[in-house]
């Protein structure tokens, strides 16, 4: 009776074993997949930004924002690469594909509502077709210099098959301090390095 109450204990050791080796396998699995999907997804991010910033260069930054079209693909564009980046973020917190303690909502806030919102009220005037010279033209100026560094810093990263999910403190380490706009300070305000 001993012998068989072992033997029973014993193949349900082995299921079990086995039961959690599999699940582990599903896990590791799921968590690639994840992987792959956040760097696919990273990937376009970082494309789209650059193609919205497509012909512009430091050289032809005024001529570039006087065009209502630049404008719009730029507006376009970027709100595209955002949401790319907004699904890449999901599956890295998802899945805890890495330390999340930075966080990805200050670099995403400052481009969405900071360069973007100052850009689309830009964009109303342009519509509006009222002549004169736009108020806040200054600020637009070093908004779009802005965006063309990070789109910049994007492309070097996608030039190089960098499809990692960037975060808050990669965003601060890498390309925060060449940000001219006052604009920053409003989204990293007493902003504080996770991890080094």
């Amino acid at each position: 009776m001993k012998k068989h109450i072992v033997a029973l204990l014993s193949i349900f050791l082995i299921i079990s074993i086995c039961f959690n080796a599999y699940q582990y396998s599903r896990l590791l699995d799921e968590r690639q997949k994840a992987y792959d999907l956040a760097g696919y997804h990273m990937s376009n991010a970082e494309a789209t930004f650059s193609n919205g910033l497509v012909g512009l260069t430091q050289q032809n930054l005024e001529d570039y924002i006087g065009n209502l079209e630049n404008i719009n693909n730029m507006i376009e564009y970027i709100q595209m690469a955002e949401t790319y980046y907004n699904v890449a973020t999901h599956c890295v917190s998802q899945f805890q594909l890495a330390d999340t303690s930075a966080g990805f909502s200050q670099s995403e806030w400052l481009i969405s509502n900071g360069y973007l919102k100052d850009i689309r009220d830009y964009r109303q005037y342009l519509i509006s077709g009222q002549g004169g010279n736009y108020e806040h033209i200054d600020q637009i100026t070093t908004d779009v210099a802005d965006l063309l560094t990070i789109g910049k810093w994007l492309e070097k990263r996608y030039n190089s098959g960098d499809f990692s999910v960037y975060d808050d403190d990669d965003f601060y380490k890498e390309v925060y301090d060449n940000l001219k706009s006052e604009i920053k300070y409003e989204f990293f305000n007493n902003f504080t390095i996770h991890h080094e």
